[in-house]
């Protein structure tokens, strides 16, 4: 905007008239986005009722009626934020109506004794992982007592902060809980490194899940001692007198008995120490 007061008056007056185009202007703009805005909040709100009307939609009667039940419910119609984490809160026990303790307890003890499966994906384990991280949040405790970490490490790191050691200790949580069939090599190379004083532990969860995914070490090993065992014997099975009842047989063991009732293995060979649980 120009100054008015100054100059002589034809300037004050063409001052004026170019004052009064650009707050035409400004107006026309804030008339604009206001109109914007409104448009935009009321598509978000019945975006919101929509998504809300789909969620309750897919729970049950009974559980509508507890989520119903929660003291916030009337504050927090149509928020379809407040209704997941509430569903996620009332599945897993953690309810107003419930006892803190006994929640809290539970949550921390399921943290814990979590064990990525063997056939599970390091993806879906890391779900997983942070669906349990989450629950103890909503149960109002912590996953660590930082307290006394926090002291050692700020001995040794001035700039060590209480979420440094929350991310320390939820990378080794998500190492140690990791499948034992695929990454106990892994865990003993690293505590083979920290007494060569090469402490190559994770220290974030985001390095602890690349250094699951691409860990190959266990498959290595397994693939040498399958090339380095060599044959393997073959034993056969004598048919005693214990077993009761009818064996169970099959044309390979017909063929391959001897005339005394042994039944030799398929490299011709009997052995007398080895007996066979269906036979006897």
């Amino acid at each position: 905007m120009e100054d008015e007061t100054t100059g002589m008056d034809l300037e004050k007056q063409q001052k004026a008239a170019r004052n009064e185009d650009i707050e035409e202007t400004i107006d026309y703009m804030r008339k604009a986005a206001f109109s914007e805005y409104n448009k935009r909040n009321s598509a978000l709100t019945s975006n919101m009722a929509a998504l809300w009307g789909l969620v309750m939609g897919q729970c049950s009667s009974s559980l509508q009626q507890v989520i119903k039940a929660e003291e916030d419910y009337d504050t927090n119609i149509y928020n379809p934020s407040w209704l997941l984490v509430t569903i996620k809160k009332v599945i897993s026990g953690v309810t107003h109506q419930s006892n803190l303790y006994h929640t809290a307890f539970h949550v921390m003890k399921d943290f814990f004794r979590m064990r990525q499966k063997k056939d599970e994906s390091v993806e879906d384990y890391l779900r997983r992982f942070e669906a349990n991280v989450d629950l103890i949040g909503l149960a109002h405790t912590e996953v660590l007592d930082t307290k006394g970490l926090l002291k050692v490490e700020t001995d040794q790191d001035p700039h060590c902060t209480e979420e440094d050691i929350q991310a320390r200790f939820l990378a080794m949580a998500f190492i140690k809980n990791a499948c034992t069939t695929r990454f106990s090599g892994l865990w003993t190379e690293l505590q083979n490194g920290v007494a060569m004083k090469l402490d190559k532990y994770p220290k974030t969860l985001s390095e602890a899940v690349y250094l699951l995914t691409n860990y190959k070490g266990n498959q290595l090993a397994r693939r040498n001692r399958n090339e380095n065992d060599g044959p393997r014997n073959q034993f056969s099975f004598i048919q005693g007198a214990g077993f009761q009842g009818e064996p169970l047989l099959c044309q390979e063991i017909t063929d391959n008995k001897n005339d005394d009732g042994t039944v030799k293995g398929t490299d011709g060979q009997t052995r007398a120490h080895v007996q066979c649980h269906n036979c006897g």
